[in-house]
């Protein structure tokens, strides 16, 4: 790697840590969301993209699914990192599918589900590209099977989003 290399990769770097950091702030001012009972709770506004999960129900013993989904107008977005968490005493993840919001063969991108309770999602899309308001949708289908027990809200009651990072230019 050649000098100006080494310098262009530790400004982005930088650049990226930063944004990191001012967006960590942002989630500590209001990008999380507790766990709620009704769908409203369950939208996370940026005032330029909207995250948010469909709602489902399901009796004890019933598989459903829930979309993970974007909408916005008028954004570019080069990463996002997002977690679902769920009651893993009430749910149990099935399956993760990816969704068409996110070009999954040119991006850097990491699905997470080792932890039960917590769905992690991070993706970078290189260079100049990233997701647009073209990419509305589905990020991911997330399809749960309601424990023995449990009540019978709908699957959405028993989640929350947290956006920790979404970074636009």
């Amino acid at each position: 790697m050649t000098n100006g290399k080494i310098q262009k990769a530790k400004r982005g770097f930088i650049e990226l840590l930063a944004a990191a950091i001012i967006l960590a702030a942002a989630v500590l001012c209001g990008f999380v969301r507790p766990v709620a009972a009704s769908a409203e709770a369950l939208r996370i506004n940026t005032e330029t993209v909207l995250f948010y999960a469909d709602t489902a129900a399901a009796e004890a013993g019933e598989s459903a699914d829930i979309n993970l989904c974007i909408e916005g107008e008028d954004y570019l977005a080069h990463a996002l990192a997002v977690t679902v968490w769920y009651d893993p005493e009430a749910l149990e993840l099935n399956s993760v599918t990816r969704g068409s919001a996110i070009d999954w063969e040119n991006t850097l991108n990491h699905l997470d589900t080792s932890l039960p309770g917590r769905i992690s999602l991070g993706v970078l899309y290189p260079g100049n590209e990233g997701m647009t308001q073209a990419n509305n949708g589905i990020i991911h289908t997330m399809n749960f099977t309601v424990l023995a027990g449990t009540a019978e809200p709908p699957i959405s009651a028993m989640m929350s989003i947290l956006v920790t990072w979404f970074w636009m230019t």
